[in-house]
Protein backbone atom coordinates (compact mmCIF):
# COMPACT_ATOMS: atom_id res chain seq x y z
CA UNK A 1 0.00 0.00 0.00
CA UNK A 2 1.25 3.62 -0.58
CA UNK A 3 -0.30 7.26 -0.30
CA UNK A 4 0.25 10.45 -1.70
CA UNK A 5 -1.04 13.94 -0.93
CA UNK A 6 -1.40 17.47 -1.95
CA UNK A 7 -2.04 20.29 -0.27
CA UNK A 8 -2.88 23.54 -1.83
CA UNK A 9 -4.17 26.99 0.09
CA UNK A 10 -7.80 27.91 -0.85
CA UNK A 11 -9.50 31.28 -0.57
CA UNK A 12 -12.52 29.85 1.62
CA UNK A 13 -14.11 26.70 3.38
CA UNK A 14 -17.02 25.18 1.97
CA UNK A 15 -20.00 25.87 3.15
CA UNK A 16 -20.83 22.25 2.81
CA UNK A 17 -19.07 19.31 3.38
CA UNK A 18 -20.11 17.02 0.25
CA UNK A 19 -20.54 13.12 0.57
CA UNK A 20 -23.08 10.55 2.71
CA UNK A 21 -21.46 11.22 6.05
CA UNK A 22 -18.53 13.33 5.83
CA UNK A 23 -16.53 13.50 8.75
CA UNK A 24 -16.56 17.30 9.98
CA UNK A 25 -15.21 19.09 13.33
CA UNK A 26 -14.20 22.05 14.91
CA UNK A 27 -11.78 22.69 18.03
CA UNK A 28 -11.29 25.68 19.92
CA UNK A 29 -8.57 26.75 22.37
CA UNK A 30 -7.96 30.30 23.41
CA UNK A 31 -7.76 32.53 20.34
CA UNK A 32 -7.49 29.25 17.42
CA UNK A 33 -10.37 27.85 15.49
CA UNK A 34 -10.05 25.13 13.70
CA UNK A 35 -12.65 23.51 11.37
CA UNK A 36 -12.01 20.06 9.38
CA UNK A 37 -13.99 18.51 6.89
CA UNK A 38 -13.22 15.17 5.20
CA UNK A 39 -15.64 14.38 2.24
CA UNK A 40 -17.10 11.27 1.97
CA UNK A 41 -18.69 8.77 4.41
CA UNK A 42 -16.88 7.72 7.50
CA UNK A 43 -19.06 4.24 7.63
CA UNK A 44 -17.84 3.29 4.70
CA UNK A 45 -14.66 0.95 4.32
CA UNK A 46 -13.37 1.99 0.71
CA UNK A 47 -11.23 -1.32 0.07
CA UNK A 48 -13.03 -4.61 -1.14
CA UNK A 49 -11.38 -7.97 -0.43
CA UNK A 50 -9.87 -8.40 -4.06
CA UNK A 51 -6.72 -9.04 -4.48
CA UNK A 52 -6.48 -7.00 -7.76
CA UNK A 53 -4.89 -3.56 -7.20
CA UNK A 54 -7.20 -0.83 -5.84
CA UNK A 55 -6.83 3.31 -5.81
CA UNK A 56 -9.22 5.47 -3.40
CA UNK A 57 -8.75 9.22 -3.56
CA UNK A 58 -10.09 11.61 -0.17
CA UNK A 59 -10.30 15.29 -0.06
CA UNK A 60 -9.89 17.02 3.29
CA UNK A 61 -10.29 20.75 4.18
CA UNK A 62 -8.79 22.56 7.11
CA UNK A 63 -9.40 25.91 8.23
CA UNK A 64 -6.71 27.92 10.95
CA UNK A 65 -8.18 31.26 11.91
CA UNK A 66 -6.22 32.96 15.01
CA UNK A 67 -8.46 35.49 16.52
CA UNK A 68 -5.95 37.32 19.20
CA UNK A 69 -7.57 40.52 20.92
CA UNK A 70 -5.54 43.44 19.55
CA UNK A 71 -4.96 44.35 23.25
CA UNK A 72 -4.02 41.44 24.60
CA UNK A 73 -1.21 41.69 26.72
CA UNK A 74 0.32 37.85 26.45
CA UNK A 75 0.19 37.72 22.63
CA UNK A 76 1.48 41.82 22.04
CA UNK A 77 2.83 40.85 18.35
CA UNK A 78 0.47 37.84 17.66
CA UNK A 79 -1.08 38.28 13.85
CA UNK A 80 -4.87 37.26 13.31
CA UNK A 81 -4.27 35.09 10.36
CA UNK A 82 -6.50 32.81 8.19
CA UNK A 83 -5.09 29.41 6.23
CA UNK A 84 -7.39 27.42 4.42
CA UNK A 85 -6.24 24.03 3.08
CA UNK A 86 -7.54 21.79 0.39
CA UNK A 87 -5.36 18.76 0.87
CA UNK A 88 -6.08 15.26 -1.98
CA UNK A 89 -4.87 12.06 -0.93
CA UNK A 90 -4.60 8.72 -3.37
CA UNK A 91 -3.92 5.69 -2.08
CA UNK A 92 -3.17 2.82 -3.62
CA UNK A 93 -3.16 -1.60 -2.25
CA UNK A 94 -2.13 -3.92 -4.03
CA UNK A 95 0.76 -7.06 -4.79
CA UNK A 96 3.84 -6.67 -6.16
CA UNK A 97 7.08 -9.20 -6.13
CA UNK A 98 9.30 -8.63 -3.55
CA UNK A 99 13.58 -8.17 -5.14
CA UNK A 100 14.91 -12.02 -4.94
CA UNK A 101 18.52 -13.53 -5.95
CA UNK A 102 16.90 -13.91 -9.37
CA UNK A 103 15.37 -10.20 -9.46
CA UNK A 104 16.89 -7.71 -7.18
CA UNK A 105 14.60 -5.02 -8.17
CA UNK A 106 10.72 -5.39 -6.86
CA UNK A 107 8.15 -5.81 -9.26
CA UNK A 108 5.52 -3.45 -10.18
CA UNK A 109 2.05 -2.84 -8.68
CA UNK A 110 -0.11 -5.71 -10.42
CA UNK A 111 -3.38 -4.77 -12.43
CA UNK A 112 -4.77 -7.91 -11.50
CA UNK A 113 -3.72 -10.68 -9.54
CA UNK A 114 -2.18 -13.64 -11.01
CA UNK A 115 -3.80 -17.25 -11.59
CA UNK A 116 -2.30 -19.78 -10.14
CA UNK A 117 -0.52 -21.43 -13.35
CA UNK A 118 1.02 -18.17 -14.03
CA UNK A 119 2.15 -17.86 -10.18
CA UNK A 120 3.58 -21.40 -10.57
CA UNK A 121 5.65 -20.25 -14.62
CA UNK A 122 6.24 -16.96 -13.58
CA UNK A 123 7.35 -16.82 -10.05
CA UNK A 124 10.05 -17.83 -8.13
CA UNK A 125 9.10 -17.17 -4.71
Amino acid sequence: MDSTAKCFQEESFPNHCEGKKPFKTSLSADWLNIDICVEGSFETVPWNTSRDKQEHSERMWLSLRWDVPKDDEYYPFAKNENWVLRCESVSRRGWFELPNSVNPMPGPLLDEWPSLRKLELEYND
